[in-house]
């Protein structure tokens, strides 16, 4: 059982994590896609003889072109979203993400692209404003249901991301120095449940690109050619899936944890430059990804057993 750490103002964790990391919060947001009409869904049920309140008749609030600059717009931001969560890990129970500072510049100049893409596109949509709203009022027809304003078209989709420091306890010395010793305690209590939940987050992809690797490479080894079935599919995206969440592995040993290097150093060596076109064609490449796979496995395993609970 692994044993609580003690409280030391001198060697906390909250100060290496704060000197290794940020807090990055990424915004999106977008209008009202559709909007419920009252009277359509009543009508609807009596047309089928149904209770009051048995459908709900909602109606697209931008059909036609303005609806394809919505569509256009969501899936920017659901891109942005998608490699906000694939570069970071949680951070406690807020929407802040925890982003290593050796990361920062590569994230933001991934976002920078789509952001720029978001904000083109938003302005060639407001350009034409009262043609798409003309066009959405008219496609809607007699259902009783407000189109967009020009000011929610204008405001309401938004992309935006933002970075900051992770608390300081030397703000609290404006303090008594009994509340200060107090919310440092609290502070350092947060900051190890958080950095645990962000290893496990880390550990728990690198071991399910792990798994999967070893579930596809068996099913492939242990297929006999002369069988007549089907050759079971190594796509490439197997070892590739591997090479990505080891980048985003190494950069969260935070605290230079030996034990974290040791196993980062040996997925670089073992598994980080075999593809899975070489397992396709040698079964030796195959015998050797199972080995050290399987390695890789217990050992992430261990250093997730390693996890010390917060107090």
């Amino acid at each position: 059982m692994n044993a609580k750490p003690q409280f030391d103002p001198k060697t906390m964790l909250s100060d290496v994590v704060r000197n290794a990391a940020v807090l990055f919060c990424l915004s999106a947001t977008a209008p009202g896609k559709t909007r419920l009409d009252k009277e359509a869904s009543k009508k609807s049920d009596q047309d089928h003889g149904a209770v009051e309140g048995a459908s709900h008749n909602n109606v697209e609030r931008l059909p036609g072109s303005a609806g394809r600059y919505d569509v256009k717009l969501r899936k920017l931001q659901a891109a942005a979203r998608t490699l906000v969560y694939e570069r970071t890990t949680p951070w406690g129970n807020s929407d802040k993400r925890l982003l290593p500072n050796g990361k920062i510049m590569t994230l933001a100049g991934e976002l920078k692209t789509l952001i720029t893409e978001f904000d083109t596109l938003k302005q060639e949509m407001i350009a034409n404003i009262p043609t798409l709203l003309a066009e959405a009022q008219q496609n809607i027809g007699k259902y009783q249901v407000a189109v967009p304003t020009e000011d929610e078209l204008k405001t309401r989709y938004t992309l935006t991301q933002t970075i900051e420091p992770l608390p300081d306890p030397k703000n609290f010395n404006v303090l008594s120095p009994d509340l200060a010793a107090a919310l440092t305690r609290q502070l350092e209590a947060m900051t190890i449940a958080a950095t645990n939940q962000a290893k496990e987050h880390v550990l728990d992809e690198m071991l399910k690109v792990v798994e999967k690797a070893i579930e596809r490479v068996s099913l492939l080894d242990q297929h006999n050619p002369n069988s007549g079935a089907k050759t079971p599919p190594l796509h490439d995206s197997v070892m590739e899936n591997i090479k990505a969440k080891l980048e985003m592995f190494s950069s969260f040993n935070l605290e230079n944890n030996p034990r974290w290097k040791e196993v980062d150093a040996f997925m670089q060596r073992t598994l980080m430059h075999v593809s899975s076109e070489d397992a396709k064609s040698d079964k030796h490449v195959r015998k050797d990804i199972l080995v050290h796979a399987n390695e890789a496995k217990k050992k992430l395993a261990e250093l997730k057993d390693l996890l010390v609970p917060g107090f």
